[in-house]
C-alpha cells in the first residue's frame, strides 16, 4: 500500500491513498499552532483504533466513541 504525503506548511498536510486516489487532510490543533481546520495526525490514531474493532465486529449495533480531551 503507497501513501503519498505532501507538508502543505502551517502543520497543514495533504495524504492521498495510492490505490483509491481518496485524499485527506490533517492539521494540527489550534492549541498546538494549527488551523484546526480538519482532522490531526492524533485524530486519526485515535480513529484507526477505535474503528479496527467495529470492522472486525461486522456488527451494525457495535458504536465506539472516543472521547479525549485536549489539553488547556
Amino acid at each position: 500500500m503507497e501513501v503519498n504525503i505532501r507538508y502543505e506548511g502551517d502543520l497543514h498536510c495533504e495524504a492521498v491513498h495510492g490505490p483509491s486516489g481518496n485524499r485527506l487532510v490533517t492539521d494540527a490543533p489550534v492549541d498546538n499552532g494549527g488551523r484546526g481546520e480538519a482532522f490531526s495526525p492524533t485524530d486519526l490514531v485515535a480513529t484507526a483504533l477505535g474503528a479496527c474493532p467495529v470492522r472486525q465486529s461486522l456488527s451494525p449495533e457495535v458504536r465506539v466513541v472516543l472521547d479525549y480531551p485536549y489539553p488547556d
